[in-house]
């Protein structure tokens, strides 16, 4: 059985949040998503942004 989690990142401008989100996410082998990417997929179902 799978199981699923999330991990979430605060950060602040210049902080590299980004850059260890993305790091993180190739060493524990599982997607990484963006708010640019949540916000494109809001906006093409309708939802429109967040």
């Amino acid at each position: 059985m799978n199981k699923k989690f999330a991990i979430t990142i605060a950060r602040q401008y210049g902080s590299g949040g980004f850059l260890i989100g993305k790091k993180l996410s190739k060493d524990l082998n599982t997607a990484f998503y963006d708010k640019e990417l949540i916000k494109i997929a809001s906006e093409k179902s309708g939802q429109g942004a967040f």
